[in-house]
């Protein structure tokens, strides 16, 4: 059985992830499955932006607890996956490409992880958040970096754990978990609509900005001041940049500017 399914469609590279009737758990063979779909996405030219999305109703509900269970015999598969998901998060996270995750169902526990780690967050009104792991003893540690750091204030994300609250898309929205919330009917819409103003962002603009806002988060105030300085300019200095100033001057688009038009539903509908 394969877990997860990748492909190159009008310059977006797509990972699907095939078990939402299943609930996508993070077993071992999954992680792997999905780390060398993004790495491999990663490399590849053709994919202009990475699309994260899951086939079924659901999109993630955490760990494989039957595992888990079964790991009382040989704890080191269980520490395993633990390591691998880590390193996927940070992988995600670190990507120089935009990471889209489309949500279309239920997200928990380890889900949340994956959906943090990403850039944009795109939810249709069926979707949910949940981090429950505090029902069974444990505490949410690799997600919560990426929740305090990017998407959300510590405090709404110690409501969330101390609670295991379920939210609605909106309600994900209104405190930063999401970015963008669409009706069911207007979800493919919606998300074409984002992905086409994906298409026209400068490759490498978005690499040099991850990074920056990478090394922005880890640094102090004074550090940041030095980081903004030496970033723009390196980057005006560059010719592709120079020339895409001379194209907006004479009102002409950057080179970089492509469409998006693909051949299938980018929602997986």
């Amino acid at each position: 059985m394969s877990f997860v399914d990748s492909a190159i469609d009008s310059g977006a590279g797509i990972i699907t992830l095939l078990d939402g009737e299943g609930g996508n758990r993070l077993n071992p063979s999954f992680l792997s499955e999905f780390s060398s779909a993004l790495h491999h996405l990663s490399l590849n030219e053709e994919a202009k932006f990475i699309i994260i999305r899951s086939r079924g109703k659901n999109f993630c509900l955490g760990m494989d607890l039957v595992a888990l269970e079964e790991g009382k015999a040989s704890i080191e598969p269980v520490i395993k996956a633990v390591h691998d998901y880590t390193t996927l998060l940070s992988d995600i996270y670190h990507c120089k490409k935009t990471v889209v995750c489309l949500i279309d169902g239920p997200v928990k526990a380890g889900g949340m992880g994956i959906t943090a780690a990403c850039d944009v967050v795109l939810a249709s009104d069926k979707a949910s958040f949940e981090l429950s792991e505090a029902l069974i003893g444990i505490i949410p540690a690799n997600v919560l970096p990426y929740l305090f750091m990017l998407r959300v204030s510590p405090q709404k994300a110690r409501y969330m754990v101390l609670t295991s609250a379920q939210l609605n898309a909106e309600k994900a929205m209104n405190i930063g978990l999401v970015d963008e919330v669409f009706s069911s009917e207007g979800f493919e819409k919606g998300v074409k609509s984002i992905c086409r103003q994906i298409m026209r962002t400068s490759p490498q603009a978005v690499s040099v900005f991850k990074d920056f806002t990478h090394k922005f988060l880890e640094s102090d105030f004074s550090e940041r001041k030095e980081l903004a300085e030496k970033t723009l300019f390196d980057l005006i200095k560059e010719e592709s940049v120079l020339a895409a100033v001379k194209n907006f001057n004479e009102g002409n688009l950057p080179s970089w500017f492509e469409r998006f038009k693909p051949s299938q539903p980018v929602t997986g509908e």
